[in-house]
């Protein structure tokens, strides 16, 4: 696996503790003989008007899981107050709402149009062959508290959640 970390992210820019956290366990996900790239803050550049358009917090191209589009957010578990499809509802942040998930997709779906210049990606009927998988990483969340909250279940956000050995302050 290769890295590509982002040159500018601090721990004291917003969401910036949360996604150093992140991409540091990203790192120790993949094994450096995986063939594949871990992008933090990979830009995507729009096609038609050549500017800058849209920066995912990670990109993973890996040869067996495909495409991975993480969204870092660095909520606690007060703050998400319900899910309802894909909108979160927040208490204690300067947004009220928020589509994580969604946002992941469409940056997911930003990124496989450059894929449909490759013939060696695109199947017969013109679809990207790449898998594609929006995640959202809560590194200040563990798994047995969104479950606790009642945010499990099939409809649940695809979710990356924070170790409960980690300690908060």
């Amino acid at each position: 696996m290769e890295y590509k970390p982002s040159s500018s992210m601090t721990e004291n820019e917003p969401g910036g503790a949360a996604e150093l956290e992140v991409w540091d366990r990203l790192k120790d996900a993949f094994n450096t003989d995986e063939r594949g790239v871990l992008y933090h803050q990979y830009p995507i550049i729009d096609k038609t008007g050549g500017r800058f358009d849209r920066m995912p917090d990670f990109v993973v191209f890996h040869e067996d899981l495909g495409l991975l589009i993480l969204e870092c957010k660095g909520y606690t578990i007060d703050q998400v107050d319900r899910i309802e499809g894909d909108t979160w509802y927040l208490d204690g942040v300067s947004q009220s709402t928020t589509t994580p998930l969604e946002q992941a997709r469409q940056q997911g779906f930003a990124l496989k149009k450059f894929f449909m210049d490759e013939p060696v990606l695109v199947d017969d009927q013109q679809n990207v062959k790449i898998p594609m998988n929006p995640l959202v990483a809560l590194p200040n969340i563990t798994r047995s508290k969104w479950e606790t909250e009642g945010f499990e279940g099939p409809n649940a956000p695809r979710a990356i959640f924070g170790s409960s050995h980690r300690v908060s302050g």
